[in-house]
């Protein structure tokens, strides 16, 4: 999803400021939107990944360097009785660190979870899942 589509999910907007080297400041006026968007994704700024993190303070764009990012990943083909918390979250804790799942919806195609992904280590072209019926 693109920023421009990142307004209608809203309820009372989003200030973007560039503040330089490719890093947006994106100001929410509401924290439920704020939490929407950091739940939902993966968001895209034309071809480019667009990887969100809460700001501090303390925040350097010349020192920072993210070592850790959160993404949302598609698992395709995942049988739907794996569907439920506990398997995602072992499945999300086998890849990074499980943060979340997206509401199950029907349009989806695919389990939805949410991992910190350690960007050192990488992910895995592949993970084998033994499934127990």
């Amino acid at each position: 999803m693109g920023i421009v589509e990142l307004q209608p999910l809203v309820k009372e907007g989003i200030k973007k400021i560039l503040v330089g080297k490719g890093l947006f400041v994106f100001v929410f006026y509401l924290i439920e939107d704020k939490n929407l968007i950091f739940r939902n994704g993966p968001y895209f700024m034309g071809p480019q990944g667009l990887y969100l993190n809460s700001w501090s303070p303390d925040f350097d764009s010349t020192q920072d360097v993210p070592l850790a990012i959160l993404v949302w990943l598609c698992l395709p083909h995942l049988p739907s009785h794996c569907w439920n918390p506990k398997s995602l979250e072992s499945i999300g804790n086998t890849l990074g660190k499980y943060i979340d799942q997206a509401e199950r919806r029907d349009h989806y195609s695919c389990a939805r979870i949410s991992i910190k992904f350690n960007l050192e280590i990488g992910l895995p072209e592949a993970i084998k899942l033994t499934i127990a019926e």
